[in-house]
């Protein structure tokens, strides 16, 4: 009788384990770096060996909701920018640097964002830079209301005013206003 306690404590235990594991939360899966062809679509090669992207290439992330994923790929960068106008200028002493992304909606759920606010850029020393509003000549930015349709795309660039002696490194994206769990990280030097 000993051997049969046994065996029905050991198998409510393990029926135990199980309930337990399946009210857990999945966590997201990681930020993979690719290479993108003009057309947008990713390939399957690494950007480079330590995982950080590079100019061109692409990294799909996640959102708070469920079902949302955004492939996010930096096209260019317009490193100093002009602003559209001569009233749109920076401050003296700064520069405006844009970075042009190109948004897919990947996901299930519909993206509604401002897109600038979950853009940084990163300079050597490790200071960031918030997006600014103003628009520049190398072409459209991002409006700040942006909605996309699963399978649609978005392509505009983010403004940013640094220093003019700045040297920037780096250029990070994060979904939800900059809420979501992942960041995109991307070589700028």
């Amino acid at each position: 009788m000993g051997k049969s306690v046994a065996l029905v404590a050991l198998a409510t235990a393990g029926v135990a384990l199980a309930g337990c594991q399946s009210g857990t939360t999945n966590t997201p899966d990681p930020v993979v770096a690719t290479t993108a062809d003009q057309s947008g679509s990713a390939g399957s090669t690494p950007a480079t060996p330590a995982g950080k992207a590079t100019i061109g290439s692409t990294i799909t992330l996640a959102g708070n909701d469920p079902g949302a994923q955004v492939a996010v790929t930096v096209v260019t960068v317009a490193n100093p920018a002009k602003g559209a106008s001569d009233y749109i200028t920076p401050k003296a002493g700064n520069k405006y640097v844009a970075v042009q992304v190109r948004l897919r909606n990947t996901g299930r759920a519909g993206y509604d964002d401002s897109p600038s606010n979950g853009a940084k850029v990163v300079d050597v020393q490790g200071q960031q830079y918030e997006a600014t509003t103003d628009d520049i000549t190398a072409g459209p930015s991002l409006p700040a209301d942006t909605k996309i349709a699963p399978g649609g795309m978005v392509l505009g660039f983010l403004v940013f005013e640094v220093p003019a002696t700045v040297r920037l490194s780096g250029f990070q994206f994060t979904l939800d206003s900059g809420f979501a769990d992942q960041t995109g990280e991307w070589t700028l030097a």
